[in-house]
């Protein structure tokens, strides 16, 4: 359609602005089942450690500097040099997003995100931070504007139990940057949606559990956010093969919820990797009968040459299996590059179908840029 050829002309001039803050499964490819190899954060994303920053120049980076003593991976190029206990890092994220339906073809540019982000550590005891702009639709002061996505306070117990408390999301199924996918937004996962938790982890060098408190929103009533509990737990059973399984409860003025099924993280080869997610839901809406329904997500990703990646994306989701008109479906394709260290860009493409709307597919694209500190 002629969508295609629109949203590629304009996101490609798009392309010089920058984004995306959330983890990289497809690390797995390498060995590093772990999110804590490369992030503070035990689930994942976010402030890199020293490591972390390593491997994005080493592993991910298509170009990099030859020199032993380059600092262009490092916190700010390392134009800023940060005490030994303090680090730091930064996103900005932009997207450009087309659609073409039978009703329109438009398209749309969106700040998604601009923090800046730091993690203190003195002894076993990390504080983490983050403050950022934001774009709501309702805005008098500058204040308006401001938002800390994340903010925790975490006590390493051990090597492999630490415990921690704050805000931040949940540990449930593969921490993807793909917001839109199935197992993320729609379930209550994506950027945006952190509530305030208590958590407590085991990570070991092949077993992971998560038991997660879910505390709602304290801060701000009126949104009414879930409050319950998760738990997730996950085991390598190869090098480079990550199989796991996640469940939710919660609980709010409209009704409860619960959440549950497995998810994957596959390498068959140094350049082939599956992720892939299977959730079923349960709700008990308050004065109506309960209601299942199930979400899939997959993304094959194949490494074309170091920093370059293609893939293949499939999303279906049901939100009540006795009505068929809940049903929605998307298949893509894309191209996902990390040119140099700093950077990456998405550019992705899907064929989707909302029943609730039409029996029609319609085209849906969009380019992700991303630049980190």
């Amino acid at each position: 359609m002629k969508s295609v050829f629109v949203f590629g002309v304009l996101t490609l001039l798009s392309a010089v602005t920058g984004s995306n803050a959330f983890a990289f499964p497809e690390m797995i490819r390498h060995g590093y089942v772990n999110c804590t190899t490369c992030h503070v954060s035990q689930t994942g994303g976010g402030v890199l450690t020293e490591y972390g920053r390593e491997l994005s120049k080493e592993v991910l980076s298509a170009w990099k500097s030859s020199s032993d003593s380059s600092k262009e991976h490092l916190f700010a190029y390392g134009w800023v040099t940060p005490p030994s206990w303090l680090r730091m890092g930064g996103d900005v994220r932009t997207i450009y997003v087309f659609q073409d339906d039978q009703y329109a073809s438009q398209g749309r540019f969106i700040l998604m995100q601009a923090d800046l982000e730091a993690a203190a550590t003195r002894g076993k005891f990390t504080a983490l931070a983050s403050l950022g702009y934001q774009n709501p639709k309702n805005s008098l002061t500058l204040q308006d504007h401001l938002i800390s996505r994340r903010h925790y306070l975490s006590y390493q117990l051990t090597d492999n139990y630490s415990v921690r408390g704050g805000r931040f999301l949940p540990a449930f199924g593969i921490n993807t940057p793909d917001h839109i996918s199935a197992t993320r937004q729609p379930l209550g996962f994506g950027q945006g949606l952190e509530s305030y938790n208590l958590e407590g982890s085991y990570i070991g060098d092949k077993t992971n559990i998560f038991i997660t408190g879910i505390l709602g929103r304290p801060d701000a009533m009126a949104l009414d956010r879930e409050k319950g509990a998760a738990v997730q737990g996950a085991y390598a059973i190869y090098d480079k093969t990550k199989l796991g399984l996640s469940s939710f409860y919660g609980k709010n003025r409209r009704g409860t919820r619960t959440l549950v099924g497995p998810y994957g993280l596959i390498s068959f080869s140094d350049n082939l990797v599956l992720l892939t997610e299977l959730d079923f839901q349960f709700r008990s809406p308050v004065g109506q009968e309960s209601i299942a329904g199930a979400v899939n997500s997959q993304k094959l990703s194949y490494e074309l040459r170091q920093g370059f990646w293609g893939f293949v994306t499939q999303d279906w989701s049901r939100q009540d299996f006795k009505n068929e008109r809940t049903t929605a479906q998307a298949y893509g394709v894309g191209l996902q590059v990390f040119p140099r260290p700093h950077f990456e860009f998405n550019l992705s493409w899907q064929r989707q179908k909302l029943k609730a709307f039409s029996e029609e597919f319609f085209d849906y694209a969009w380019l992700m840029s991303h630049f980190y500190f």
